[in-house]
């Protein structure tokens, strides 16, 4: 089913490639899961679509963007995953995590209580025997039920609703819904907090954009400027903060050339 358009495309904002293309410098940050990849039951498998990290590899062979990636996921996995050599900057964890462009990694601690209280919801599902439902990372813990069938979706709902969500509000974890299942994490760091971070080391002039497509995205389109690009990546049917939208792969591919033919034109 052709999916229909709610916001502009972020191809159409002439001012901003104006912009970038007299920019000696700019920012292009990006989520990994449903936005460079497709959404896949088996997360081992998200590779980056077909042509996304040649795009890349074009864009960073400009040597004027600072590209960077912000996901959900652990710092060191979404970076393997993507593909590229060498990694580029990857904050994980929704920024809890810093992988510098040189390798180092670094992490904020968790505190006692909610590292207890994560523990204590990963042996409760492992005892239902969900191992294969759960992601762990530093500071949370992830039940997914992607590609499961209504049924079983219900029955993940109702036990993270009855025994999982009172045992992490006790301990000051948070609980936040994503596309396809549900996180229990530390309070810290979001994916507005890394874009902010991100702006403040660039300054003001530097063109940013930031492409995401789930509601962990969203703090992160909110902290961008009103020449920036926050991005909606496919059709969600919810509210964004986004402002511009790129429906599926093909407008995507065609956006990251758009970049980096962008960058090629020298200031």
């Amino acid at each position: 089913m052709k999916q229909s358009r709610r916001l502009p495309s972020p191809l159409d904002f002439q001012e901003f490639w104006a912009l970038l293309e007299a920019s000696p410098r700019a920012l292009l940050v990006l989520d990994y899961d449903g936005t460079l990849s497709p959404l896949q039951p088996d997360r081992d498998r998200a590779f980056p679509w077909p042509g996304v990290r040649e795009a890349l590899e074009r864009i960073l062979a400009g040597g004027r963007t600072r590209l960077v990636l912000v996901s959900g996921r652990e710092a060191r996995q979404a970076a393997r995953l993507l593909g590229l050599d060498p990694p580029p900057e990857t904050w994980g964890v929704h920024g809890r995590e810093r992988l510098l462009p040189g390798g180092e990694l670094l992490s904020l601690p968790l505190e006692p209580a909610q590292a207890a209280a994560l523990s204590e919801i990963g042996r409760t599902l492992s005892a239902k025997g969900l191992q294969e439902r759960v992601e762990t990372k530093p500071g949370s813990l992830a039940l997914h039920w992607r590609g499961v069938s209504p049924g079983q979706e219900a029955a993940l709902r109702a036990l993270a609703r009855e025994r999982l969500e009172p045992l992490a509000r006790r301990a000051g974890l948070e609980v936040r819904p994503f596309d396809g299942g549900l996180e229990f994490r530390a309070p810290g760091p979001t994916k507005g907090d890394a874009l902010e971070t991100l702006k403040k080391e660039e300054g003001p002039a530097t063109p940013c954009a930031f492409l995401g497509d789930d509601l962990t995205d969203e703090e992160g389109f909110a902290a961008l400027g009103p020449g920036d690009l926050p991005v909606l990546v496919g059709n969600p049917e919810r509210p964004t903060r986004a402002r511009f939208q790129l429906l599926g792969r093909e407008e995507l591919l065609a956006f990251l050339e758009r970049w980096a033919s962008a960058m090629e034109t020298r200031p």
